[in-house]
């Protein structure tokens, strides 16, 4: 009755100053007890009120989910940021070199389509590893998509019989190189750059889907190449 009438308010210890402050109730001892007229003519005229709307209980969920959310983008963002070290060798110098930190996109590799020209990072498996890929990850340009017919011929390189002419092919040694010609199997992709161990030759080899780990997206250091990878 009383709640209804707005008289209590939810904390305890206010109702009694404000009922005290209007002399409504009376401490007798340790305990206090209402004065039954004062508080009958206090409530003459007055109409009920409506309970006050708790905020923190309908904010809390919310809060609850933004954090959740900003805790689930960190943890992505934090492992997209890679340094290239010894044990992450990049075969497309200067374009990505030892010490830049790359951003990558490791999050939509399970569904998204690669394209000729991506800049990706992958594990080295036993396959790679008898073709002279000496270290744990690689970064480098994918060449030839799944089904894709690759070969090379009097140092030229030939995608599916047109010739590709392209900077990054360019700057790879594919004149001493002998002849290729090869289909990409299904889910598959032909990696081409310069062997970072020895840079007048060349490294190839055909990727997986599930080797590969991301693509690269950015160089966020050092600052003075901060900018998008091509």
């Amino acid at each position: 009755f009383l709640w209804q009438r707005g008289a209590i308010p939810w904390n305890y210890a206010k109702f009694l100053s404000y009922a005290a402050e209007r002399r409504l109730i009376q401490q007798v001892g340790g305990r206090y007890r209402f004065l039954h007229d004062a508080l009958r003519q206090h409530f003459v005229g007055n109409q009920p009120v409506s309970a006050p709307l708790i905020e923190g209980s309908k904010n809390t969920g919310l809060g609850y989910i933004l954090l959740g959310f900003s805790l689930f983008v960190f943890l992505i963002i934090s492992s997209s940021i890679y340094r290239v070290d010894s044990g992450l060798e990049s075969t497309v110098v200067p374009v990505v070199q030892s010490g830049d930190v790359v951003l990558r996109d490791i999050v939509t590799r399970h569904w998204r389509k690669f394209h000729h020209g991506d800049l990706i990072d992958f594990w080295v498996k036993k396959n790679l590893a008898e073709q002279g890929f000496n270290r744990k990850k690689y970064i480098m340009r994918i060449v030839a998509l799944p089904g894709d017919k690759f070969a090379i011929k009097q140092g030229e390189v030939y995608i599916n019989g047109q010739r590709l002419e392209t900077d990054y092919i360019e700057a790879i040694p594919i004149q001493d190189y002998h002849e290729v010609d090869r289909e990409i199997p299904s889910c598959c992709y032909l990696v081409l750059g310069k062997n970072p161990d020895d840079q007048d030759n060349l490294l190839m080899g055909v990727v997986a889907r599930e080797q590969i780990d991301g693509k690269v997206l950015f160089r966020l250091f050092p600052l003075r190449r901060f900018g998008r990878v091509d």
